[in-house]
């Protein structure tokens, strides 16, 4: 037992000494503000592992649009995780991260947006059928994830005579929340993880359980000055303990 532990220090030595020899002025992880509840966790307990100080990382949390835009701009710091639709910016990913880093992270789950409060009681699908409301959803005309997870959801639970004149559909998931705060319509189909982006602004009720889910990635990009703390961050991110902290904040995992 006593040389496993020597053995465990020596290589945490190796590998704290290589982080060193990176010159490590603050590795930036720039992350879409719906994933800070747990990142915070994983992020303190990765430097509490490998020693490292509290500036030696430099967590980026932004809503959803800012975060995205870094993908055009290339502005992706040293690791970067991803929980966009857009097939546009897929196409430009890889070009930005180091392709064989990418692993899946978490799952975001298609639900049902309710202005915040719930005021109609609506617990999931059926109140959603049985009540005169109007529903905001992403279209497929762009391939949007979101869209496509929609359009799934409706073939696959038969129901789109139902909803036949109550859904108001828009090209991206963006223009979701403005018409359920402007009470264009009184309910959404939407990522579960909208809610995190915006919070105090909706509740999320999550009806469809984890049946329609699209991975959220994380992965070290081609400009990263520290490639291999980025790299040990990236695998500790889907370390069983990071998974538990995920969880922990109701997050579906893949």
């Amino acid at each position: 037992m006593a040389c496993v532990r020597v053995t465990l220090l020596v290589f945490f030595m190796f590998i704290i000494a290589g982080f060193t020899n990176e010159e490590c002025f603050g590795m930036e992880v720039c992350m879409p503000s719906a994933v800070k509840g747990p990142m915070d966790e994983v992020i303190a307990e990765f430097r509490a592992l490998y020693g490292l100080k509290p500036g030696d990382i430099n967590a980026i949390y932004e809503p959803a649009d800012i975060h995205q835009a870094r993908i055009k701009t290339g502005e992706v710091g040293d690791v970067f995780v991803f929980a966009c639709d857009d097939p546009e910016l897929f196409k430009i990913m890889p070009s930005r991260i180091k392709e064989e880093t990418r692993k899946e992270i978490v799952l975001k789950a298609l639900s049902v947006g309710l202005p915040e409060g719930n005021p109609m009681g609506i617990q999931g699908l059926e109140d959603i059928l049985k009540l005169p409301v109007v529903i905001g959803a992403v279209s497929t005309e762009r391939g949007d994830d979101q869209g496509m997870a929609t359009a799934k959801m409706i073939d696959e639970l038969g129901i789109e005579d139902k909803l036949y004149n109550r859904l108001k559909l828009v090209p991206t998931g963006k223009e979701l929340l403005p018409m359920l705060l402007k009470d264009e319509v009184q309910a959404l189909f939407c990522w579960d993880i909208t809610e995190a982006f915006n919070p105090g602004k909706l509740d999320i009720v999550k009806t469809f359980g984890d049946r329609y889910t699209k991975p959220v990635f994380i992965a070290v990009t081609r400009q990263s000055k520290q490639p291999d703390l980025s790299l040990a961050f990236v695998e500790y991110s889907v370390s069983e303990q990071s998974r538990q902290r995920f969880q922990e904040h109701g997050f579906p995992l893949p």
